[in-house]
């Protein structure tokens, strides 16, 4: 089994300006996200969503 840790300093780029996590630059200002699927098995990036995205509504 692998293991793999997070590094201390990792940046998360987002270009979804929608998302209230997005600092409204590039990146992303949550500490982690998840990344899903909504197909089963999916095989090219168009089959996967940031599942911690929420709308910024201000």
């Amino acid at each position: 089994m692998i293991i793999l840790s997070r590094p201390s300093s990792q940046v998360i780029k987002c270009s979804v300006k929608s998302c209230k996590y997005n600092d409204k630059v590039k990146y992303c200002t949550l500490d982690d996200i998840l990344v899903g699927e909504h197909v089963t098995n999916a095989k090219s990036k168009h089959e996967t969503d940031c599942m911690s995205f929420e709308p910024d509504v201000e």
